[in-house]
């Protein structure tokens, strides 16, 4: 995902390798750990690390610990603090990004480490896990729902599936049906939107 990333290192460094991830905001440095990081955000699920939170006006570094099954949030400087702090809370597997939760389901012994941080069972994880991603898929597709009437849905679309054999068109315009909406079509099957305040130009 853009801007976001979830690391299972599956073998320690050693002594004299080292891993960093750096953001606008931290350092973030890897070991035999697996994690979340986004700019601002950091989710341990296995391991310990260590951070050093950047402070771009001040240039102060401070460097902090972080153990497995804890969630530091960074907080943005304001004319109050005057620099960037952060919160240290107790994290769920509810807090990961669906990527993160999908990479856990599909690793078994990753699967044991992150629930062995989260004091569950290993099914206990991975029915929580399945139970976020469809509950994420739910409200995906109801509001997929609201615009069902929409002549600029695909569903409604005139145009083909890609792949497997396409019946051939016998219209003059077959890249345009690909590819576009029959708007003057929509207009007939009233699946356009009701016209507010155009009547001067109509």
């Amino acid at each position: 995902e853009k801007g976001e990333l979830f690391f299972n290192v599956t073998e320690k460094l050693e002594d004299d390798e080292s891993c960093e991830v750096e953001t606008s905001t931290m350092i973030v440095g890897i070991r035999g750990t697996s994690l979340y990081v986004s700019d601002d955000t950091v989710i341990l699920t296995n391991g310990k690390i260590k951070i050093e939170i950047k402070d771009p006006e001040s240039k102060i570094k401070k460097t902090i610990e972080m153990e497995a099954g804890q969630k530091l949030t960074i907080v943005p400087s304001t004319e109050e603090t005057g620099k960037n702090t952060y919160e240290i809370n107790e994290a769920t597997p509810e807090d990961l990004p669906d990527f993160a939760k999908e990479a856990i389901l599909n690793d078994s012994t990753l699967a044991e480490k992150v629930a062995e941080t989260f004091e569950i069972t290993k099914a206990e994880l991975v029915e929580e896990l399945k139970e976020s991603l469809s509950d994420g898929e739910d409200e995906s597709d109801e509001d997929d729902d609201e615009d069902d009437d929409s002549p600029f849905d695909s569903r409604h679309s005139e145009r083909p599936q890609q792949g497997g054999n396409q019946p051939k068109s016998n219209s003059d315009t077959p890249v345009l049906d690909n590819f576009g909406i029959d708007l003057t079509k929509a207009a007939e099957e009233n699946r356009l939107d009701p016209i507010v305040g155009r009547e001067t130009e109509i």
